[in-house]
């Protein structure tokens, strides 16, 4: 697949974490995943192990993770967790339109840059790889 947009709601806690990998994993790995989140009100620690995870299967595939529409409680949980950091800040968007606009333009675009746009993730020792269970609400659409 190219560019698949999964549009999550509710709030992602440790039990619903399940459900959002469940329905992640179903997306395979696309060239690039985009996350929109505007639906979130909330989110804790496992469900954020999971976004790094599917950070590092997309990195480790080739492909890019997009994440936009974050409320401002959610997205102040991303920047404490370093994941703006990590993952880059031309990687969240305030709307769908606006990631798959830049995932586009990466795609199509100069190879190199896209190779810098895939970065590999650097070992993080508060985010450790984990097999957990992930979230709620989740539809993919290709």
């Amino acid at each position: 697949a190219g560019i698949v947009v999964a549009y999550i709601s509710g709030s992602l806690y440790f039990g619903a974490t399940g459900q959002l990998t469940t329905e992640l994993e179903r997306c395979g790995h696309p060239r690039a995943l985009i996350l929109s989140m505007r639906g979130v009100p909330l989110l804790d620690a496992s469900s954020l192990h999971a976004i790094e995870h599917f950070w590092r299967e997309q990195a480790a595939h080739g492909g890019l993770l997009f994440v936009c529409g974050l409320q401002p409680q959610v997205r102040r949980m991303f920047e404490r967790a370093g994941l703006v950091e990590a993952l880059g800040e031309d990687k969240f968007h305030w709307s769908a339109t606006e990631a798959i606009g830049r995932a586009y333009t990466l795609l199509s675009g100069d190879p190199a840059t896209l190779g810098r746009a895939i970065h590999a993730p650097r070992d993080r020792d508060d985010f450790a790889e984990t097999e957990r269970d992930l979230p709620l609400g989740v539809a993919a659409i290709d």
